[in-house]
């Protein structure tokens, strides 16, 4: 299973900081399957997952794919809206405008680094967005248009149009946040209604997250301990662990003057993460992400920790989603993220106890995978080493 949108892209940006490979092969798979199933969902991710700049003002420093990928998300996003520009024009009259929206955010893109295929690409999206209404034009206009403080006095002004509100206060958090006004983002999300909030709850929770992660980080580094420690008390508690995730992000890995501080956050992370009702599947990527970070601070007691929180909840959540009949399970591309060389070779006998703990065979063995090639990789560092040290000797 590929997961939801949002949690893919945003996976999609860490392993592409931490692990290229893990995140070029995720991409890949993600634009494979949107080939298939070209679905809104899939389109979403593959933009935000190739063009960041779409929706956020800045990443972690290394983070973001490379040309190539970037490229390929292109020619993919040209040939689909030309079939469906087509499609559009056949007596089946199949809509294209929602898509066309996303693919039309990208026309600096296609400028700049698809620039034979912009053209035809533009008259697509021109005729896909033909079939919107007048009224519905006029709207987006306006979104892509008007400032900040236009989009909150135009959000007042429509209190009696729940669409329309929700429309300006969504556009005025997010151009918010591109602007690193985060304090005003969080100032405009936390100000709407829940019925508001709940008309695209990940949207708000994810931009929620992540504005108060840079802003915690902003304040870090202007000196203001106690201002970023506030940021996160005023984070609702459901979500704060997915802002800690966020501004540990931010440092660099070895970064020794921050490491107290990095380890004081993951800990709390690890609590409200647990305490966190959100379901598992959504936040099972940020919590084999703080995994990783632990890991990566040498915390390898707290990271095992975690891990046998996130067995014991995936259990309780397998058992609940089967008497639905339905399925979950621990997917390879999120356990990745989280299980590391090095806290394999400390944690070896616990991790497979708690391995073993997980009631569900596949994600078992989707756990075990990702070990074995974590192992694979380790020997092969190993045996470039004693070949570089053997090639000294003999020189």
């Amino acid at each position: 299973s590929l997961g939801s949108p949002r949690d893919l892209y945003k996976l999609i940006w860490e392993l592409s900081r931490t692990d290229y490979t893990a995140g070029q092969r995720l991409f890949h798979a993600v634009l494979a399957k949107a080939t298939i199933e070209p679905t809104y969902y899939r389109l979403q991710t593959l933009q935000l997952s190739a063009f960041p700049e779409v929706l956020a003002a800045a990443l972690p420093r290394g983070s973001g794919l490379n040309l190539s990928e970037k490229v390929a998300a292109l020619d993919f996003f040209a040939d689909f809206i030309i079939k469906a520009q087509a499609r559009r024009n056949s007596p089946q009259q199949t809509q294209c405008s929602a898509e066309a929206t996303l693919v039309a955010a990208l026309s600096v893109q296609f400028v700049t680094l698809l620039p034979t295929r912009a053209g035809i690409v533009q008259q697509a999206v021109g005729s896909c967005l033909s079939g919107q209404s007048v009224q519905m034009q006029s709207v987006q206009s306006t979104l892509r248009s008007s400032t900040v403080e236009e989009l909150l006095t135009l959000a007042d002004e429509h209190k009696d149009d729940s669409a329309l509100r929700i429309a300006y206060l969504s556009r005025a958090a997010l151009l918010s946040y591109n602007e690193k006004r985060y304090d005003l983002t969080i100032r405009i999300l936390d100000g709407m209604t829940d019925e508001e909030r709940i008309a695209d709850l990940e949207f708000w929770e994810d931009l929620r997250s992540s504005a108060a992660a840079f802003l915690a980080f902003v304040r870090y580094q202007n000196g203001d301990h106690q201002g970023w420690r506030t940021v996160f008390e005023n984070t609702p508690i459901d979500i704060r662990a997915f802002a800690q995730f966020g501004l540990v992000s931010l440092f660099t890995v070895n970064e020794i003057p921050t490491q107290a501080v990095r380890i004081e956050v993951l800990q709390s992370a690890a609590k409200f993460m647990a305490r966190s009702e959100k379901p598992f599947s959504r936040k099972s990527a940020y919590w084999f992400g703080l995994v990783g970070q632990m890991s990566n601070l040498k915390q390898f007691s707290d990271a095992s920790d975690v891990l046998k929180d996130i067995a014991n909840a995936f259990n309780a959540a397998q058992k609940q989603t089967e008497e639905k009949g339905d399925r979950l399970e621990i997917s390879r591309h999120h356990a990745r993220s989280g299980l590391t060389a090095e806290l394999l070779d400390v944690q070896n006998a616990r991790l497979s106890e708690i391995i073993g703990s997980v009631n569900d065979p596949r994600s078992r063995v989707n756990i075990n995978f990702v070990l074995l090639n974590v192992a694979v990789q380790k020997y092969q560092t190993l045996k470039r080493e004693l070949g570089y040290l053997e090639s000294e000797k003999l020189d």
